[in-house]
């Protein structure tokens, strides 16, 4: 969610739970804000911070920041091995399918990609 555009339905009270802050005077006011990294600027989290001094008549704002980690991981191939040796491709294979949880079919995989190149090397002959 994008904090400066919320959608219309959003409900920032869901923590606060009917508490009248306007009994407070100089109330400690701390908001966690869970983005990606990116996001974060010094620009945003005084306007982030400026937003609830102004609306809780505060000037105890804490922001703190949590970083969302994202769930998709990228796979990089180190070129100066040959990406044509077949133990090389198995070891990428392998280290594919843990990145993904899938261990319990990486020999099953293995078996059928050794099926298949030995297919296709009596195709090739």
């Amino acid at each position: 969610m994008d904090l400066f555009n919320p959608p219309p339905d959003y409900n920032y009270n869901f923590m606060i739970k009917d508490i009248d802050f306007t009994k407070f005077d100089n109330p400690y006011i701390q908001v966690v804000w869970e983005d990606y990294p990116e996001n974060f600027t010094q620009e945003k989290i005084k306007s982030v911070r400026h937003y609830f001094q102004k609306k809780y008549n505060s000037t105890n704002v804490n922001v703190i920041t949590k970083t969302k980690s994202s769930e998709v991981t990228t796979q990089t191939v180190d070129v100066s091995f040959n990406i044509l040796d077949k133990n090389y491709q198995y070891e990428l294979v392998k280290s594919f399918l843990e990145n993904k949880n899938i261990t319990n079919l990486t020999e099953s995989i293995l078996n059928l990609d050794k099926a298949v190149d030995s297919r296709l090397l009596l195709n090739e002959s």
